[in-house]
């Protein structure tokens, strides 16, 4: 039960958790996983999140290939969106995705 990523876990200073930046990646223009092994990483993110009672922080983005400024923002802000949809429906509370 107990996985590599809970030694990062295990860090803390003044009571806060310290971690590695988890990324996902998207088909270009959409708010699609590239490969739906990643989905492992949500499921893993969650069961650890939940575990040690910790928020998560998610934040999007897309690059100069998808198109103007104004794209990539509504983009960006979409694909940030599933990720926290996917992480509430694996049990993350909303108020704990920032």
């Amino acid at each position: 039960d107990t996985l590599a990523m809970d030694s990062t876990v295990l860090s803390y200073a003044d009571g806060e958790c310290i971690g590695a930046p988890i990324y996902f990646f998207f088909a270009l223009n959409t708010t699609q996983l590239t490969d739906t092994s990643q989905r492992l990483n949500l499921d893993e993110l969650a069961r650890v999140a939940k575990k040690y009672s910790l928020s998560v922080w998610v934040t999007g983005a897309a690059d100069s290939s998808t198109g103007t400024s104004s794209i990539n923002d509504s983009l960006s802000i979409s694909r940030a969106g599933f990720i926290t949809a996917e992480l509430e429906q694996r049990g993350i509370p909303a108020k704990r995705i920032v």
